[in-house]
């Protein structure tokens, strides 16, 4: 937060930002009990610090770094994917006259991302699931938040489920 703060304004507004963070009820409740949002902040400040570091400069190594917190944080949320189209649209900016370099840093964040989610590739393309397939909850929880019946507990089935399920085959997009 700080280093955000400190490179869009100034050392005090990142000083401040810092302590806001330090005093922000919420993230002192969930830290300890290790959810995803925690990480999920991390990434979100890392992704726009990256991006601050990599408009004072940029190299195919910094790219291929962005591209590798990006596929973390992507393997983290799926919805980080679209922060993507906002890196290509950067780099598109910053290189506007050479469309060379912007090969060569799209190429480098590219593989940096491929390489952090190599990991879950590799494990979908051996349990014979859909490669890019992140998770396979969304038809469980569609089902679960729109049933008439749907409660917000985690061991509730809804009376609608098994017949929903069996329709849509597993597929969200029917369901």
């Amino acid at each position: 937060t700080y280093a955000v703060g400190r490179r869009l304004f100034s050392w005090r507004v990142g000083l401040i930002a810092s302590v806001a963070v330090l005093l922000y009820g919420p993230l002192l409740y969930l830290e300890p009990i290790l959810l995803r949002s925690t990480v999920l902040t991390f990434f979100g400040l890392a992704l726009l610090w990256l991006a601050l570091w990599l408009r004072e400069r940029s190299t195919l190594w910094r790219w291929g770094g962005a591209g590798l917190v990006l596929g973390v944080a992507v393997l983290f949320k799926p919805t980080f994917l679209l922060a993507l189209p906002l890196m290509l649209g950067f780099a598109f900016y910053q290189q506007l006259p050479s469309p060379r370099l912007l090969f060569k840093y799209g190429v480098g964040g590219t593989l940096g991302l491929l390489l952090a989610v190599s990991p879950l590739l590799v494990r979908n393309l051996s349990v014979g699931a859909k490669p890019w397939a992140f998770s396979a909850n969304a038809p469980l929880v569609f089902v679960q938040g729109n049933a008439p019946d749907g409660k917000p507990f985690p061991n509730f089935r809804s009376r609608y489920f098994r017949k929903v399920f069996r329709k849509a085959e597993g597929k969200l997009w029917p369901t």
